[in-house]
């Protein structure tokens, strides 16, 4: 379905740049899984204390906020006027697919190993995709 989606929703027709893809491949899973579902996700779950139980692993607002962040972050920007964009459709695709999918990665390993890997593979996909 995520493939899928990218594929109708991503602009196409970019060139290929071996610097940007080695780029993507690797260091925005580490640094935002790190900072994401690592730190903040830590710190909220130490404010709001899990309040549920879905197959033994935890979950509370925490883990909301971090998913909900995730996805805001990544759907808006700041134009050459500093006037904040907002892209509605990427903020809700990157909230229920992308970050609620890494999300559940971190919590249902326990660690950031998967959801950096998954991450990785995401922003792959999506570089790919911007060059068909």
């Amino acid at each position: 379905f995520d493939f899928v989606f990218k594929l109708i929703l991503f602009p196409k027709g970019g060139s290929f740049d071996f610097e940007t893809f080695a780029f993507q491949a690797t260091l925005p899973g580490l640094t935002e899984e790190i900072a994401y579902r690592g730190i903040q996700l830590w710190m909220l779950d130490k404010v709001f204390p899990a309040k549920w139980n879905v197959k033994g692993i935890k979950f509370g607002w925490g883990f909301i906020i971090v998913t909900i962040l995730f996805g805001v972050a990544h759907g808006m920007a700041l134009t050459a006027d500093y006037e904040f964009k907002f892209d509605i459709v990427t903020i809700i695709y990157l909230t229920l697919i992308s970050s609620l999918s890494l999300g559940l990665l971190r919590k249902f390993s326990g660690n950031l190993i998967y959801p950096v890997l998954g991450h990785n593979v995401i922003n792959i996909l999506n570089a790919i995709i911007r060059i068909l």
